[in-house]
């Protein structure tokens, strides 16, 4: 079966993830941040995942500029 046949073969949920992001407000509009996130696959995402030798959880770092006009 194909990647694309196994990625018919799930339904439902299929991810679940949680973040946290530290800001710093140079001026009220414009702000950096650095922060974690999380993500884990669920289920029999995560049993495909897995067969083909990746993790089921990822945690990643993120960065990044918050601004607004």
């Amino acid at each position: 079966m194909g990647r694309s046949g196994l990625c018919r073969a799930v339904a439902g949920f299929t991810h679940a993830g949680a973040g946290i992001r530290l800001k710093y407000e140079i001026a009220r509009k414009f702000a950096p941040y650095v922060g974690l996130a999380w993500e884990r696959r669920l289920g029999r995402t995560a049993e495909l995942v897995r067969t083909e030798g990746e993790e089921a959880d990822r945690l990643s770092l993120v960065t990044g500029l918050s601004f607004w006009f």
